[in-house]
Order: structure tokens, then sequence, then C-alpha cells
């Protein structure tokens, strides 16, 4: 389970790392029919040789793909020892009976026989890491898609996340409470408030003099080192590892409130938060220190 946590801590922040080996290809990423077919295939552009591994993350799990369709929580592989170059066919699925929501699949070859939830054992590291995420079941109010081409209508370059979901998770950046709305789209019809054209009434203008006060001078407030501390900390903070509200001190991560011993742990990889050496830098282990110092 440990190892799974790391691996979750290495999926979450894997949006910052360079370009994978595989690209996670399908030609509908939202399958709201459940006539229709959930179809996923990999391109690899380049050789690629080792065990090829399958995971969906759903509920906040990860379940690993046989090759004959099966989910299982076990580390088993899709295929074994084999080379994989141009298109790789991975499952073709019904969607009748799938429960709607969010299904993101991931994709990574490891060398022969080795630990998959080790990422030092991935072909080409993290860089080795493909994702593909599928929402079904979704209104288009939800998934966006309402042109119903298959793709929300923001994924430009079809890979099942929104343009705007930086971190990957499946949701809008500007969806903090993970509903698949908006935080601003108040009548959840799918558009941001500020982006509907709304025709005002019509009415009789009322000709009053008016008198314009001088305009006063607005200093934006800047924002607290606390405030970018919370940011840094949720832009690679795992719910499966350190968790999403670091009061709790899930894995003992208020020792943070020491940028030396956040920095120290990575520097000795401990945990496996060796991989973090290119994400925190001293600079945000001081912002995520005053922030856990706030708590």
């Amino acid at each position: 389970m440990k190892k799974l946590n790391i691996m979750a801590m290495v999926i979450a922040c894997s949006p910052l790392i360079s370009p994978a080996f595989a690209e996670l290809q399908t030609d509908r990423a939202v399958v709201n029919d459940p006539t229709l077919s959930i179809v996923a295939k990999a391109n690899f552009p380049t050789p690629v040789s080792g065990d090829l591994y399958l995971a969906i993350q759903t509920g906040g799990r990860f379940l690993f793909m046989t090759k004959s369709g099966q989910l299982t929580p076990d580390v088993i592989p899709f295929s074994q020892g084999q080379e994989y170059l141009g298109q790789v066919p991975l499952f073709n699925i019904l969607a009748e009976g799938i429960a709607p929501g969010r299904y993101t699949i991931f994709q990574v070859v490891a060398n022969p026989d080795s630990n998959p939830l080790d990422f030092n054992n991935w072909v080409g590291g993290l860089g080795g890491l493909s994702k593909l995420n599928f929402m079904i079941g979704l209104p288009p109010q939800q998934s966006g898609d309402f042109d119903n081409n298959g793709f929300a209508d923001d994924d430009i370059n079809r890979d099942g996340f929104h343009d705007d979901d930086k971190d990957q998770n499946g949701f809008h950046d500007a969806d903090t409470n993970n509903d698949g709305f908006y935080d601003d789209d108040l009548n959840q019809n799918g558009i941001r408030d500020a982006n509907e054209n709304i025709t005002p009434p019509v009415t009789t203008p009322v000709t009053t003099p008016v008198t314009t006060p001088e305009p006063v001078p607005v200093t934006p407030e800047p924002v607290s080192i606390i405030t970018e501390g919370q940011a840094a900390y949720a832009s690679c903070a795992s719910s499966a590892c350190h968790g999403a509200n670091p009061a709790f001190n899930q894995n003992g991560v208020l020792k943070g409130r020491s940028a030396t011993s956040t920095m120290s742990a990575i520097a000795g990889n401990k945990g496996g938060m060796g991989f973090l050496s290119a994400v925190i830098t001293a600079d945000s282990a001081n912002k995520i220190s005053a922030y856990l110092n706030s708590i």
C-alpha cells in the first residue's frame, strides 16, 4: 500500500514531467450512450521493450487491467516481455453497466520482471507515463461535450482532459469542489456565468443628473506567503500519501513545518520523496512551511 501511495504522488505530479514515450488515443473520450464502446489504443512512435502495465484510477483507487479485460487490485501486467511499436490495441468495452463518472487510464512500460510501482523501473522514468481520461454517462453540462463529438468542447488535443485541467485530475481547475461544474457556474449549465450571453431587459432611460465621484485608486493586496504555500502544497499533494488536508498529519506531513526537514527528506529520498527534487525548491519549501505552521 505504501508503494501505491508513492505511485499516486508520482502520478499527481506527472503533468510537470516531460512527454511520455507512448500516446494513449481514443475515438471518443466522452461516452454517454450505453450502446457505444469505450475504446483505447497506445501509439508508440519508437520501439519500447518491457512489461506493459495498464491501470485505471476511479474512486480514489487503482485497478490493473489484464489482457482479458478484467480489473484487479493486484499488480498484474497487461503484457510481458514484448517490444511495442506503432498502434497497440488496449481495450474495447461496451459502456452499458459502467457507473457514470470519470475514469483515468495510465499506461507505462516497466523493465522486464521489475516492480512497476517503483517509477525508477519505468522505461523512460517519469517520462514513460501516459494518461487518457474517459467521462462515462455524464450529461454535457458536466462533460463539456455540447456538440456530441465524443470530446469536451475545450479538449483540443483530445486526451480526455479539459484544456484548463492543468493537474489532470479530470476536473476544471476552476472546479475546486470537483462536482463537475465551474465554481462560478451557479445555474450549473456548463458555462461560466461571466461567459453567458445575457440580454438585459429593455427599460426606459431616465434622464437625471449624475455626479461621477473621483475614482479611488485600488491597491491590490499582496498574495501572502501562506496562500502561496497552500497552492504549492496542493500542486503536488496526494490524497493517498499526505492527504488534501494536512491538518490530519497523514504520514507525518506536519514535519514539513520545518523547510529544512522537507528539503532533507527529499535529498535523502525518505519515503520515496527523492523525485520531488525537480519540483520542490527551497523557496517553495519555505512557503509550504509557512502554510503548515498556519494550521
